[in-house]
């Protein structure tokens, strides 16, 4: 061979290895400046536009080419940006770690559930309120509806959530709220309902509420909006921590209602939780025990629930994570529909209507999370949900809901993130209530959010097919339709979209529309039962129910001295069609419920928030405050019709004004808290409820005109590690109800203590 070709084909060879040979390498770990924790997801991006972030240990490696000048920038929500410009030689590793220091700017709470992945809060295009895990802790929060029911313009009836007034009360009739721990759906395959009591609450790290339709994100059940449960991940220390607590029961108000005499009414129990890092593996694990005499004759409660999540980071894959969530319980008790009478049967259950039951629910949920190096995350979360109910009144059930998401999102340059994925569920049930049924849905989703100087925009969409049994519900959307006479049925694309501009500094303005949609659930479908005189009817021709939200509002800052926060003011209205509602009726001459597809609603208001946390003085000041007005009409009743009064337009089981409070005050050792929470009067119900349940009417007609109950506590810290706290619930021993021929508690005061090492 010529030796002239040598040069070039050695030149070639050696090609890749010259390239490399022009790189150099950083590296480094990345830790909060104040915890000295590991900081995951951090950002980091180079004047050449290469990027990077950091891992679940916090430690992040990026290739520069050499003998260039460049410019690292480090960045995370909550935190001052950090740079650092150098040159690097050829083959050179330089260890950079960081400690990053909290930003003091204002609203710059993390998110996650509006688009799935961190922002900020005052970026969010939507209402969202944020619950954090002291005022969870500070309640002695057993059953997460205690919190839920703190939250401005969010009430919990008989475990049915509804926020800004888009459910009432219809017991077993699913819901318009979409739970979900970690990003994973909370709701029972048949009924669709919230089990409260099972949320691992002393593992929670925040809790965040949007406000308004959700479904193009979050499918079927988010069309009244989300409620997003964040547990934590352990720390680089290893915490554990125990509270034990025993609750007092007040005497009634009013003498003659007093059916327990002299016995002495309580509710005590046990919680612990442990978190802790052992190499590559997380372990978090933590349970309670909780005995309940209850306040009503016969309604006790007995359960004990154990938790665990491991997550493993592999060491041979870097950016794959792998573990598992498991949660377990087991109740037993006694259930409550409504009163003997309103005297001396008021916490009595009317006869015919008492039943006991044991209850064993399971939830198991696998996940992979990788982070590839071309900054795709890829996410795979599964979930195994098994409900066991029996009960003595012939209501048994066993319900299982298996559920699959593979989610993509890819975060570019120039603040462009898209996120999409699908998501699929099948539930099978057996039940005396219900009969057998199995349902599956299928659905694809995807979101763009994008950022630029001040203004922040998102939106997204949602495709889903839903069928139970051998029979798709599909066809009822139908959009269009072939030249032949077969008819093309496509499930519902709903669509959602919002904007975010920042004003000023600290003033954000935005506005929102999404669609949303609620198929039925296997209960309101095929329940068939009666209690207490009072048949429930199957209707296996329900239709699915859909509507819109659309918001404008306002954000800002606010600063005093240290305390930071912020008010905000929102005007909504929202739209359902084929509401499904439990409505009275007859059928085959027997009087009872049946759930059908009877109204178009509007809900229009207003409302207004403010909270925040800092000191003001000597004084840590934590506050959550706000008001909600609600204007819900039924669009079937016309305003028109001089035959019916003017109430009868108004949305059944609904307040038109609604107000929170929860106030912390912390100096040095001492806590003091007040929460408080007020409803108007209940406009429109079911008549029916007057005429079969006794003393129904009369009591509405004395006692319907609103009411505010008042809480207070108050905790000392003996030692860093150990707490004792008193807390009383009921402060003025109010008797009001939630709903008909259902007296709330009493005045109870608890002592609790928590050893924290």
């Amino acid at each position: 061979m010529n030796h002239k070709y040598y040069l070039p084909i050695i030149s070639f060879l050696l090609f890749p290895f010259f390239i490399y040979s022009q790189q150099a390498i950083i590296k480094g770990k990345i830790t909060d400046a104040k915890t000295s924790e590991s900081m995951v997801g951090v950002g980091i991006s180079a004047s050449n536009n290469s990027g990077t972030q950091t891992d679940l240990d916090g430690n992040y490696e990026i290739k520069l080419s050499s003998d260039e000048e460049h410019t690292l920038e480090m960045k995370f929500i909550g935190y001052k940006t950090q740079t650092k410009k150098l040159t690097l030689k050829n083959g050179e590793t330089i260890i950079w770690d960081v400690q990053m220091m909290e930003d003091d700017a204002l609203l710059n709470e993390v998110v996650v559930s509006e688009s799935k992945f961190e922002k900020p809060l005052s970026e969010v295009t939507v209402s969202m309120d944020l619950v954090k895990a002291n005022l969870i802790q500070n309640k002695n929060t057993t059953n997460l509806t205690t919190v839920m029911q703190q939250i401005p313009g969010v009430s919990v009836v008989d475990g049915s959530a509804s926020i800004r007034g888009g459910g009432g009360y219809s017991y077993g009739a699913g819901s318009r709220v979409m739970v979900l721990i970690d990003d994973v759906p909370f709701l029972t395959g048949d009924v669709g309902e919230v089990k409260w009591d099972f949320v691992p609450t002393e593992n929670i790290e925040q809790i965040e509420v949007i406000k308004g339709a959700a479904s193009a994100l979050y499918g079927s059940s988010a069309l009244n909006g989300v409620i997003s449960i964040r547990t934590a991940y352990p720390k680089d220390v290893p915490v554990t921590k125990v509270t034990t607590f025993g609750t007092y029961y007040f005497q009634p108000k009013r003498p003659e209602t007093r059916w327990w005499g002299d016995t002495l009414h309580m509710n005590n129990g046990l919680s612990f939780s442990h978190s802790s890092k052992h190499d590559n593996f997380d372990l978090v694990m933590g349970g309670n025990f909780i005995n309940d005499n209850g306040y009503k004759m016969g309604v006790y409660e007995k359960r004990a629930r154990f938790n665990m999540s491991l997550r493993n980071r592999s060491k041979k894959i870097e950016g794959l994570s792998c573990g598992i969530n498991a949660n377990v319980q087991g109740d037993e008790g006694g259930n409550f529909l409504y009163w003997t009478n309103a005297d001396s049967g008021a916490y009595i259950t009317a006869p015919g209507t008492y039943s006991t039951y044991t209850l064993w629910k399971t939830y198991i949920n696998p996940f992979v999370t990788y982070y590839a190096k071309n900054g795709i995350r890829h996410s795979f979360k599964t979930m195994y949900y098994h409900t066991v109910h029996t009960n003595t009144d012939n209501q048994n059930y066993n319900a299982q809901l298996c559920y699959a998401e593979y989610q993509i999102q890819k975060r570019f340059k120039h603040d462009l993130a898209i996120t999409t994925g699908t998501a699929n569920s099948y539930d099978v049930v057996v039940s005396q209530l219900y009969g057998s049924h199995h349902a599956t849905n299928f659905a694809l989703y995807g979101q763009l959010d994008k950022k630029w100087n001040r203004l922040n925009f998102s939106t997204g969409i949602r495709s889903e097919y839903f069928k139970v049994d051998t029979i798709g519900n599909v066809s009822q959307f139908v959009l269009m339709k072939s030249s032949t006479k077969d008819t093309i049925a496509l499930v519902p694309v709903m669509l959602r979209a919002g904007f975010n501009y920042r004003l000023f500094q600290y003033t954000f303005l935005r506005t929102s529309y999404g669609q949303g949609y609620r198929y039925p659930t296997i209960s309101e479908r095929y329940i068939s039962t009666a209690a207490g005189g009072i048949t429930i009817f199957p209707n296996p021709d329900l239709k699915a129910e859909t509507g819109w939200s659309a918001e404008f509002g306002i954000k800002q800052g606010l600063k005093i001295g240290q305390w930071k926060g912020y008010v905000d003011g929102a005007a909504f209205i929202t739209e359902f069609n084929n509401m499904m509602q439990f409505t009275f009726t007859s059928i085959g001459g027997l009087l009872g419920f049946q759930s059908v597809n009877t109204d178009n609603a509007r809900i229009a208001g207003t409302e207004f928030t403010i909270a925040g946390e800092g000191k003001i003085g000597p004084v840590l000041v934590s506050i959550l405050a706000g008001y909600t007005y609600m204007n819900p009409i039924d669009l079937n009743v016309s305003a028109d019709d001089t035959t019916l009064s003017e109430n009868s337009r108004i949305l059944k089981y609904r307040y038109k004004h609604d107000a929170k409070i929860d106030v912390e005050l912390t100096y040095k050792k001492f806590l003091l808290g007040m929460s408080s929470r007020y409803n108007s009067n209940m406009i429109n119900i079911d008549q029916i409820f007057e005429v079969f349940i006794t003393d129904a009417a009369t009591y509405r007609e004395e006692n319907n005109k609103g009411y505010i109950v008042f809480d207070l506590l108050g905790s000392y810290k003996f030692t860093e590690k150990s707490t004792i706290a008193l807390i009383c619930k009921n402060l003025l021993n109010k008797e009001y109800t939630v709903r008909p021929a259902d007296i709330q508690p009493p005045r109870t005061l608890t002592l609790q203590y928590s050893l924290q090492f």
